[in-house]
C-alpha cells in the first residue's frame, strides 16, 4: 500500500511539473508571481468504487487558491492520478488558454 501511495504521489508531481511548465512559457508565472504546488494525493474507497483524489495549491498575486481533482480509478490508479491532477488544474490552465478564432476541423 506504501508503494502505491507512492506511486500516485510521483505521478501527481510528475504532472504538476508539466503543468508549471506550461504556465511559465505562457508568462502565467512571471506576470502574476504564480506557483503551483502539490498539497496531497488519496486514494479512496467508496462503495464498489476507488477514486483518487488530488489536492494542490495555486498562489496567484500572493492569495493561495485551493485546487481539487477527483477521477475513478477504473482504469489504474496511476493514470487516476494523472487525470484528478489535470481536472485541479484545468481551471489555472484554460484560463490562460489564448482564445479560439475558429472552428475545430
Amino acid at each position: 500500500m506504501l508503494f502505491r501511495s507512492a506511486q500516485l504521489h510521483l505521478s501527481a508531481e510528475a504532472t504538476l511539473d508539466a503543468v508549471r511548465e506550461l504556465l511559465r512559457m505562457s508568462g502565467w508565472t512571471a506576470r502574476n508571481g504564480g506557483d503551483l504546488r502539490h498539497a496531497a494525493t488519496q486514494r479512496l474507497r467508496v462503495g464498489e468504487q476507488e477514486l483518487v483524489v488530488v489536492l494542490a495549491e495555486a498562489r496567484v498575486d500572493g492569495r493561495r487558491v485551493p485546487l481539487a481533482g477527483a477521477t475513478s480509478a477504473e482504469q489504474g490508479f496511476e493514470r487516476a492520478s494523472i487525470t484528478a491532477t489535470l481536472q485541479a488544474t484545468n481551471p489555472l490552465v484554460a484560463d490562460r488558454a489564448p482564445p479560439r478564432t475558429g472552428r475545430w476541423t
